[in-house]
């Protein structure tokens, strides 16, 4: 049975709620010439869709994994331990999911290996993509894409199929503002990400994205700008990261981005057992451990309607992200992966507790 209770917490202390006067200023930031601008992008975008033929609000891509295997149920001991069984937005017994976990279980020796290969898997065979939220993992298989929750809500459902205990992790950022010079291109990796998705818009010949870019890049810096002057801790619960349980060490996981979209963005690439860039970079921490993941109801609706009315504004997203992949994917095809991890080894750092597995664990990666 699916465990829905909101209260499966462990460790750490619930995330700071925002007062209304919070939400108030993080409603006005959003300025309503974007919004105008972004709506009137739909339009042309449905007209396009149905004269290909397609539904008007129909998703970017199609699916990549329109048909899935699916793996029998008869015989099989499916866990009802907690970090193992089934959670909101994470079926590990699905069939479909469990297939998945059977050929990386195949291909694996051991816990520490299977464990690589789910993150691969997460990280590198969903690629990053915004749509509506999907009904689950197994629609999240199908799509082969979407957003950190739903890439992290399919890496524990992976490591659960396959018997390793598995859970979810808010993160909080503390701002100070006299250390805090650029928030744009020394913060969190989806600043950086967007903030070049944006210099990307001012740079169509098309009037409306030129417009949208340049309000949507001085939002971004003015929210930058204030983070700095103010000061406070952020809470993150929005981007959630994952902790997996390997001979019984827990380790931090973020597998948000794959190796073409970091080279792309001039990040590290991931690599499982070296401290997330999110908790590295930032000096983040975890505030709060989950069996459930931290959010759902209420971010999916925003989610839904921004990718209803701004439909033409996500498919301008979602193929700068395409593009940028491609980019990342030419870079790393020059230099090398190997070289790559060179250049950015000092971003590295093996979490502490990975020395009580036994394996051999470079001080950063080699590949």
């Amino acid at each position: 049975m699916t465990v829905r209770a909101d209260d499966l917490v462990e460790g750490g202390s619930p995330p700071p709620r925002q007062s209304l006067l919070d939400k108030a200023r993080a409603v006005r930031s959003i300025r309503p010439q974007a919004l105008l601008w972004m709506l009137m992008l739909t339009p042309p975008a449905c007209w396009t869709r149905i004269r290909a033929g397609r539904r008007p609000f129909a998703p970017t891509f199609p699916d990549r994994r329109p048909t899935l295997p699916r793996a029998s149920l008869a015989g099989r001991v499916l866990s009802g331990e907690p970090f193992l069984r089934p959670t909101t937005e994470c079926d590990c017994h699905a069939p479909e999911v469990l297939a998945v976990a059977d050929e990386l279980r195949s291909r694996s020796a051991g816990d520490w290996q299977y464990a690589q290969a789910v993150f691969r898997f997460a990280a590198g065979e969903i690629v990053h993509g915004v749509e509506p939220a999907p009904g689950g993992v197994v629609q999240t298989l199908r799509r082969g894409y979407g957003i950190c929750v739903d890439k992290v809500n399919l890496f524990v459902a992976l490591a659960r199929a396959g018997g390793l205990r598995a859970r979810y992790c808010s993160i909080t950022i503390d701002v100070n503002p006299d250390e805090a010079t650029d928030l744009i291109e020394n913060g969190p990796p989806l600043f950086r990400t967007y903030a070049r998705i944006f210099e990307k818009l001012e740079a169509e010949p098309d009037l409306r994205l030129q417009r949208l870019g340049r309000l949507a890049k001085q939002i971004l810096h003015e929210h930058a700008q204030r983070m700095q002057r103010q000061g406070l801790q952020w809470d993150l619960t929005f981007h959630p990261i994952a902790e997996v349980e390997v001979g019984e060490t827990w380790i931090p996981s973020d597998p948000t981005w794959d190796d073409a979209e970091a080279a792309a963005y001039g990040l590290p690439l991931p690599r499982l057992g070296y401290q997330p860039t999110v908790l590295r970079q930032l000096r983040a921490k975890i505030s709060r451990r989950s069996e459930i993941v931290p959010f759902r109801g209420g971010a999916d609706v925003g989610r839904f309607l921004f990718c209803l009315l701004a439909r033409g504004a996500v498919d301008y997203l979602n193929q700068s992200l395409e593009e940028a992949r491609g980019q990342g994917r030419r870079v790393l095809e020059e230099v090398g992966a190997a070289a790559y991890i060179r250049r950015y080894r000092h971003f590295y750092v093996p979490v502490p507790e990975i020395a009580r597995l036994g394996v051999d664990f470079p001080r950063y990666p080699t590949s």
